[in-house]
């Protein structure tokens, strides 16, 4: 079948010879230097099953019959990758992986699956997601992508990053949270609410049952929370028109990981939310089931004499 050859490699190893031989061009477009229509024609005529995609910060290695198939600019497409991976970037405060961050979509992986890092890597299936390939410039299809490039700005000392601590749908949940700040800034806002399971009703719904079911089995904690209700739990506050994607941005920029223990991570995340947008975020935690330290509760509650006016389970009646 055949395929590119990346090397990558340490500088301070010095140079590195490499003879190959019946090797065939690779088409490769870069955004900004590249044109649609020669690039266009460059695929028409090629037989190299890969092609790469780049630009400032993603590259991108897909199949050329289906990225050739494609009816949206070459450029636009590589360009909205890159900007939804620069809005999860300035969002998280985190520099992620070195750019450009590298994408490849493996038809090797069956069964679906992905993995993050640099390079990430999606099966075929992921790549195709249904009638909606990645390479589109709607948002559909990118679930993956928006995944996995999430991973690389939701690492140890991130707000929601409770995975040292707690179950791995902290690990996993992050991700998914900066996935829907992406879609909104790029597509509009409450442009998440079209993937499946995240308009706000499907969410209000999820939010209290699962409080209501902590409550009638005698309490949860973080290990008890699956990876929608650590979307939520943040979408939550930025639904508030007072505080928005920015301000929730604001807490995730000031917070610092105390580097001890669960309760220590989720009190200072209290901390964090109160003094980046002046209310007190202790009933709202403790009401998710993110119990708050007492003494934590008692210095919030004198510091910030307002509780958070749009807390979504005030006054929430259980069956």
């Amino acid at each position: 079948m055949g395929g590119p050859i990346l090397l990558m490699a340490r500088e301070s190893w010095g140079p590195v010879t490499l003879t190959l031989h019946n090797v065939l061009p690779q088409p490769h477009f870069v955004a900004g230097v590249d044109n649609d229509a020669d690039f266009a024609a460059e695929l028409a005529a090629t037989t190299v099953p890969f092609t790469m995609l780049q630009e400032e910060d993603v590259f991108v290695l897909g199949h050329t019959d289906e990225i050739a198939a494609a009816t949206d600019s070459i450029e636009e497409m590589i360009t909205t990758l890159g900007d939804l991976w620069r809005v999860e970037q300035d969002f998280s405060g985190q520099s992620g992986w070195s750019t450009p961050h590298m994408f490849f979509f493996d038809l090797r992986v069956e069964g679906g699956g992905a993995h993050s890092g640099n390079p990430a890597y999606l099966s075929h299936t992921w790549e195709l997601s249904t009638t909606n390939p990645f390479w589109q410039t709607s948002f559909l299809g990118k679930w993956g992508f928006l995944h996995e490039a999430g991973h690389s700005f939701s690492n140890p000392g991130t707000l929601l990053y409770l995975d040292k601590y707690a179950y791995i749908s902290w690990r996993e949940g992050e991700p998914n949270l900066l996935n829907m700040v992406a879609v909104d800034t790029v597509f509009g806002a409450g442009s998440h609410q079209q993937w499946s399971g995240r308009s706000d009703a499907e969410r209000q719904a999820t939010r209290e049952a699962f409080v209501c079911n902590c409550l009638a089995s005698g309490g949860c904690d973080a290990t008890d929370f699956g990876t929608a209700d650590v979307v939520d739990f943040a979408m939550s506050i930025a639904d508030d028109p007072a505080i928005g994607w920015d301000g929730l941005s604001a807490a995730y920029h000031a917070f610092v990981e105390p580097g001890t223990d669960q309760q220590a991570h989720i009190d200072a995340v209290a901390e964090t939310l109160s003094a980046q947008l002046d209310r007190d975020f202790g009933p709202y935690m403790t009401a998710y089931q993110l119990p708050v330290t007492p003494s934590v509760l008692a210095t919030l509650d004198a510091t910030y004499p307002t509780d958070w006016e749009a807390n979504p389970l005030e006054g929430l009646v259980c069956p």
